[in-house]
């Protein structure tokens, strides 16, 4: 289903089209207690699978059908052996409960559902931090409660604060953040719709408001960048020949790579860090193509806590670093890279400050996925024509409705692609939702333009939209108006000089009537 706590953004409408059946496999559920990416070397781990559902503002992969956005596998959990605590009265910064960090997950209960329990941990200036709730043991599910956390330093000032995980396989809240200072800190959990009345944020929440099942999980631990996916920035130095190496492990099942986590610090708003990747060569890319993302997390103390946005983040083939595959400012709310790559090359990551004055903790956090992408292109010889229009892909979405997802190139700059879109029997009255992405995730192609239009080539009302740099290429809610077959049009203006990739990456979603 369609579902933000925050105003729904581009970022937020990408993230819903993301296929369930990639999703079903996919254990990278951050918001299970007790990651093994935190604690000791020598954590277990079992691991959780997550569904699908729409995305908070400004996470996962641009139109992604799914398999570019969450193919990998990943055992958060550190056991089953979380300690039981009885429900107790911890509802005020006056009387948190204790938690240790490393120690079991500690099992807890929002009931009444409007309650706030409170919860302190002692922490270090500079550890890397992860927060982690489960609460739903089936993802999505209606009835159990939908978490927030909100973080408060030893003063009461709020620090950092999550609803949902990234990528969205729950609506269980994780946050991964770096501490700003020694002492206590305070973590609040609230079900998302008493945390929207606390501070008055517009929005909404998982319905219904009163849940069934309020029983959750805490963990806090350190993450431990031993791990082969946790990848701590050695900041030793600001050039291409000083990488730090991000590594792929699988999952215990062996059926999927687990998600990077990156992090690192800015030393000061000059600094630019670097990394290295060879991409894996056993990824099934069958009628698709490898697509490497990286997303990074929201700053400020409504975010992750930073007290800077990423800057520039680029990616360049290793052999040569100064020649720009794909780039994209992620201080853009909603930018991210999503770039089709080779099996077994080596790339470079380059992430730079944004510029702006240093803060005084300035550091970042990243999701890097190694998967395959959306449907592609196949019809490049003959879908320049508004007479011939490729079909594009039916897959299996994450909310209500019938998707569609193609993910192509505009090339030469002169290339326009066509897509037929067939609308369902009984949908013919309802309404189409299309979201695309380019510059947005990375691509060279400028000006990026998607128009919806019937098959004798009438343009539909409202069906319109380019894409920039700050704005998303987005059309929500369009009337289908009766009609059984549509087309969407894609071409862009031109390509970025200094950018080689001219990519683009979709996803329609079509609802029922009301």
């Amino acid at each position: 289903m369609f579902r933000q706590s925050y105003p729904l953004s581009f970022r937020s409408v990408l993230t819903m089209m993301s296929l369930l059946a990639a999703l079903g496999a996919c254990g990278a559920d951050e918001g299970t207690p007790a990651a093994t990416d935190a604690g000791t070397v020598n954590d277990a781990g079992t691991t959780d699978s997550g569904g699908a559902d729409s995305a908070a503002a400004d996470s996962g992969s641009a139109a992604d059908s799914g398999s570019a956005a969450d193919t990998s596998t990943q055992s958060d959990a550190a056991g089953e052996t979380d300690s039981y605590s009885p429900p107790s009265k911890h509802n005020s910064f006056k009387e948190p409960l204790a938690l240790t960090l490393g120690a079991d997950a500690v099992k807890e209960t929002l009931s009444p559902t409007g309650e706030s329990d409170y919860f302190s941990f002692e922490g270090k200036k500079g550890a890397a931090t992860y927060i982690g709730l489960a609460a739903q043991q089936t993802a999505f599910d209606p009835q159990a409660i939908d978490t927030v956390i909100t973080v408060y330093d030893a003063d009461q000032k709020q620090v950092a604060a999550n609803d949902d995980p990234m990528p969205r396989t729950t609506n269980d809240s994780s946050l991964y953040f770096i501490l700003p200072k020694d002492g206590t800190y305070y973590v609040v959990v609230q079900e998302c719709w008493t945390w929207l009345a606390a501070t008055k944020i517009s929005g909404s929440c998982a319905e219904p408001k009163d849940k069934t099942k309020t029983d959750y999980s805490i963990f806090v631990g350190t993450l431990n960048d031993k791990l082969n996916w946790i990848v701590k920035d050695a900041e030793s130095g600001d050039t291409s020949a000083d990488t730090t190496t991000i590594g792929y492990t699988k999952n215990q099942a062996g059926t999927a790579y687990n998600i990077a986590r990156i992090f690192g610090m800015f030393k000061d708003a000059t600094d630019t860090d670097w990394f290295t990747f060879t991409m894996p060569k056993d990824i099934s890319t069958t009628g698709s193509r490898l697509q490497g993302s990286f997303d990074g997390f929201p700053a400020g103390v409504d975010g992750n806590g930073s007290t800077t946005s990423l800057g520039m983040a680029a990616l360049s083939l290793a052999s040569a670093p100064t020649q720009v595959i794909a780039s994209v400012n992620m201080a853009n709310k909603g930018s991210s890279l999503g770039v089709p790559l080779k099996a077994g090359e080596t790339y470079l990551l380059s992430v730079k400050h944004p510029g702006s004055t240093a803060g005084s903790n300035d550091f970042y956090f990243l999701n890097h996925r190694a998967s395959s992408d959306n449907p592609l292109e196949s019809a490049d010889t003959t879908n320049n024509e508004l007479k011939t229009p490729e079909a594009m892909k039916s897959g299996q979405g994450s909310g209500e409705g019938t998707f569609f997802f193609v993910t192509g190139d505009i090339s030469p700059i002169t290339d326009i692609d066509h897509y037929l879109i067939a609308i369902p029997a009984g949908m013919e009255q309802g309404k189409l939702t299309l979201a695309c992405s380019a510059q947005r995730s990375g691509s060279g192609l400028r000006a990026f333009e998607m128009t919806l239009m019937k098959e004798d080539g009438t343009k539909i009302s409202g069906g319109a939209t380019i894409e920039s740099e700050t704005i998303g290429a987005l059309l929500t809610g369009v009337s289908i108006g009766g009609e059984s077959k549509l087309v969407v049009q894609f071409k862009a203006d031109k390509q970025a000089p200094d950018v080689s990739s001219n990519f683009y990456r979709c996803g329609v979603q079509i609802t029922k009537p009301k």
